[in-house]
């Protein structure tokens, strides 16, 4: 069925009061060869993937390892292992299956480590992962784990971040603090002080050649290849880099007073700010350069924002979201955040919900993270990981006297209508099923007593709600039909509500009644 005949369906099923905008969208150039790199997807903080997330989700499946821990943060290769961290003395690399690939003993405790950071991976593979307290940079090897060397950076807050030249950038968490690059081997590239603490941030320009980090005196800018400090702006926290420089952050303008702003590249100026209800810096930016839109919570009203370029809300999309839940973005646009015990999907032009899904522990405020098999890993407080992905396809399948549309029939005859499922994964979440004729003689609403005329209706009631699920084709109704065009439809609606407003999975055939000579 191509995209024409699905617009065609919308059209003729007069219930359906919704449309698909087609999807032009830019995604953010890729620091290094990984699904998803580092904790912010690149370098520049602006969690967008260039793969689709799930349109229909369940749960596929739960890593529980054996201590209690939680996962602040993971990264993809890009063959598809997930890089996770507790609490323990641990690190593992979990298959795209939920097996465990290898887990590598670091001895975190022993390096005083009570926290570990999102890892981060490099171009040639290697993975990066610190810790807080007295903590080291390590480098892990992606085949078995094994450490390849180690550096001191003092403790710290913030993830490393890894350029496109293979650079990793990382800030220590004390006064006045310090901002580290280092080399891919382990050597000092730079170190410049007076730049680190209160949970240091580090983005880079789109050109890799400034590095932005929040610090104790605000925003700071420097260069990349030397460490030189350009400018240091007002208080800005948590940034995001757009594609054309501008940087996305949290702002306090008055003390413990905190907005949503823009800040020149080239001196740090403030372009704009907006109050979305902030009652502190916690949510980090995602940005969708082709919509031109930047998203942020606000935990002051619970409200995920979409806020163009120019400074513009767009639109507000209410849920529990804290203060430190930061959203990640789909290669479609879809967004994704965690609020409230649920992990919600969010459409990018109208900011309606498209589905919500209770994972089976409570989530953390780490952003979801996007395969390159569209599988969206969501980590817990008390699970190593969770990862969300498509229910197995249904592929409904509506014939009219056994065949596909369009049919031509007499008025004096009558037409049997048929109905077969075939499912790739019969378990997944429950739909509402609609089983409709739609016709200029009024609609007919299936109440699945096969054989039997179907009541006319002009307020629908879906059949009823229940997963999809697999079935040969049965005889739902035969009847004849005046002279008209007709179209007999089904359509396995994701959002189990009681109204037809979400265009699962259908099909559907056309059928023309007709006096005249049949073809």
């Amino acid at each position: 069925m191509n995209r024409i005949e699905r617009k065609r369906l919308i059209f003729t099923v007069i219930v359906m009061c919704m449309f698909f905008p087609a999807l032009a969208f830019t995604t953010n150039a890729r620091a290094v060869d990984a699904s998803w790199p580092m904790l912010r997807y690149d370098a520049q903080g602006a969690g967008m993937s260039p793969y689709v997330g799930p349109s229909a989700p369940t749960i596929k499946w739960t890593l529980e390892p054996s201590f209690h821990g939680s996962v602040n943060g993971l990264a993809i290769s890009a063959d598809g292992v997930i890089y996770v961290a507790g609490y323990d003395d641990a690190f593992y690399a979990v298959n795209p299956d939920g097996t465990v690939k290898w887990r590598a003993d670091i001895n975190f405790c022993e390096l005083n480590i009570s926290f570990v950071h999102s890892p981060a991976i490099g171009p040639d593979g290697t993975i990066y992962v610190r810790g807080d307290e007295y903590s080291h940079l390590l480098a892990l090897d992606p085949v078995d784990g094994h450490e390849r060397w180690r550096v001191d950076v003092a403790s710290g807050y913030g993830p490393p971040v890894v350029g496109n030249d293979g650079v990793i950038y990382i800030a220590d968490d004390t006064h006045p603090g310090s901002l580290y690059a280092i080399n891919p081997d382990g050597t000092t590239k730079w170190q410049t002080e007076n730049v680190g603490g209160q949970g240091p941030q580090i983005v880079l320009s789109p050109d890799g050649a400034r590095v932005y980090s929040n610090s104790y005196d605000g925003l700071t800018c420097l260069t990349a290849v030397d460490g030189r400090i350009v400018w240091q702006s007002q208080k800005g926290y948590l940034p995001a880099v757009g594609p054309d420089g501008v940087i996305y952050a949290n702002v306090e303008p008055e003390w413990n007073e905190y907005q949503f702003g823009a800040f020149n590249p080239a001196d740090g100026s403030l372009k704009w700010s907006l109050d979305i209800g902030l009652f502190r810096p916690g949510s980090r930016p995602a940005i969708d350069a082709g919509r031109k839109v930047v998203y942020v919570a606000s935990g002051g009203d619970d409200h995920l924002y979409a806020i163009s370029f120019s400074g513009d809300v767009k639109w507000a999309f209410p849920c529990d979201v804290g203060d430190n839940v930061t959203p990640s973005i789909g290669g479609d646009g879809m967004v994704y955040i965690n609020g409230g015990g649920f992990v919600y999907a969010v459409d990018p032009d109208s900011g309606e919900q498209k589905w919500r899904i209770e994972p089976p522990s409570s989530i953390g405020n780490v952003p979801p993270a996007i395969g390159a098999d569209g599988t969206l890993y969501v980590p817990t407080w008390n699970m190593v990981l969770v990862a969300i992905g498509d229910i197995g396809m249904p592929i409904p399948d509506v014939k009219v006297n056994g065949q596909d549309g369009p049919v031509f029939v007499s008025p004096l005859n009558p037409i049997e209508v048929s109905l077969a499922m075939t499912v790739d994964d019969p378990v997944g979440s429950v739909c509402e099923w609609w089983l409709g004729l739609q016709s200029t003689a009024g609609n007919r609403w299936c109440q699945l007593k096969p054989g039997i005329e179907w009541p006319y209706a002009d307020t629908p009631t879906p059949l009823f709600a229940y997963p999809p699920l697999a079935f040969p084709a049965i005889s739902l109704l035969q009847t004849t039909l005046p002279v008209g065009i007709h179209t007999a439809f089904i359509i396995l609606d994701r959002a189990p509500n009681g109204v037809l407003d979400d265009l699962g999975w259908y099909d559907y055939v056309t059928i023309i009644s007709t006096d005249a000579a049949l073809p």
